[in-house]
């Protein structure tokens, strides 16, 4: 059975918001290459789910969190946390955020991230490895592109 990798609205939320910023500030090769590591290393992560280091939270609720990196993107880190069936993207953030509160939407401003570029696209995603890919790569570009777009026509 193949294992299987959800995402939080939260990591949904992330990869657009950081789709969005690499198109505006570096073009539209850079936020496809974001979206594509960032689906690699998801993959990696629910072939091998062991392979992050744990964070070390002291609350109990996020004990179990651990981290991992998206390859080209030195600064960003992914949060996640093995789960029965795979793996669950808790949050893709810039390493230099206040780790505090990365549970939350808001916290420490950085360039990534604004209360203007965050795009809530519905709950939580959970499709078998592999099939990831185009999916999430069309809905980050075509967020980032069109944000006032509804997600039904995006993913239609």
């Amino acid at each position: 059975m193949p294992k299987r990798i959800h995402k939080t609205t939260l990591a949904t939320t992330d990869i657009a918001s950081l789709a969005r910023y690499f198109l505006a500030d570096a073009g539209l090769e850079v936020a496809l290459r974001f979206v594509d590591q960032a689906e690699l290393a998801f993959g990696q992560l629910a072939t091998m789910p062991e392979i992050g280091a744990h964070l070390g939270f002291r609350q109990p609720r996020y004990a179990d969190i651990r981290r991992w990196h998206i390859d080209g993107f030195p600064r960003l880190i992914i949060l996640y946390r093995v789960i029965s069936d795979g793996i669950d993207i808790v949050r893709v953030l810039d390493g230099g955020r206040d780790m505090d509160s990365p549970f939350l939407p808001t916290g420490r401003v950085n360039p990534y991230f604004s209360s203007s570029s965050l795009i809530h696209l519905g709950a939580s995603a959970s499709v078998p490895t592999g099939c990831l890919q185009a999916p999430l790569r069309s809905v980050a570009v075509a967020t980032a592109i069109a944000p006032s777009t509804p997600l039904s026509q995006i993913q239609g």
